[in-house]
């Protein structure tokens, strides 16, 4: 979210501004047992041949309700 104010701030783009919703709150949640996951999958083996393990970040964003473009 902090790209998409930097670009709507620069000089001709602050149009943009009023039309991004209110974040209330915004994290990035880091936890540790990603990693112990990830641990456990590292010699794991599968039928269907490879595996990978996706490391994925989970995001708490916690903003004012949306409205609709068609009325």
């Amino acid at each position: 979210m902090d790209k998409t104010v930097e670009e709507a701030t620069k000089p001709g783009q602050e149009w943009v501004l009023n039309h991004l919703p209110r974040f209330f709150y915004v994290e990035d949640v880091k936890d540790p047992t990603y990693r112990s996951v990830q641990q456990l999958f590292e010699t794991a083996r599968f039928t269907n041949g490879e595996y990978t393990y996706e490391r994925l970040q989970l995001g708490v964003v916690v903003q004012e309700p949306l409205e609709s473009l068609k009325r």
